[in-house]
């Protein structure tokens, strides 16, 4: 169909720019990004080094916007999330991106 999940700069792009437009970008699932999970410039641990360090590189993808059942304090496009791809366990949905 011509689709394929958002890179996480993407992903930005479109919580940033339609946000209020566009359904579920925080709160209903966790999305999926094509995106390994990796610090970005300038990146200082939050809440605590072993909480996201220990699983940068090549294994985690990255997930955005938080789930009906995430503390509001990190239900927010800024925050990033983490899993394997392969987990069910997590609250996670997608949204697609195309190429234009």
């Amino acid at each position: 169909m011509g689709k394929r999940l958002p890179t996480e700069p993407e992903w930005e792009k479109a919580a940033k720019s339609v946000a209020s437009e566009l359904e579920h970008m925080t709160g209903a699932v966790w999305q999926w990004t094509s995106s390994f999970f990796d610090g970005y410039p300038g990146f200082s641990a939050f809440p605590y080094a072993e909480y996201s360090e220990a699983f940068f590189g090549e294994e985690y993808k990255v997930l955005r916007g938080g789930s009906w059942v995430t503390d509001p304090l990190v239900a927010r496009p800024t925050f990033r999330n983490w899993d394997l791809p392969e987990r069910r366990q997590i609250f996670s949905g997608l949204r697609c991106a195309r190429d234009v």
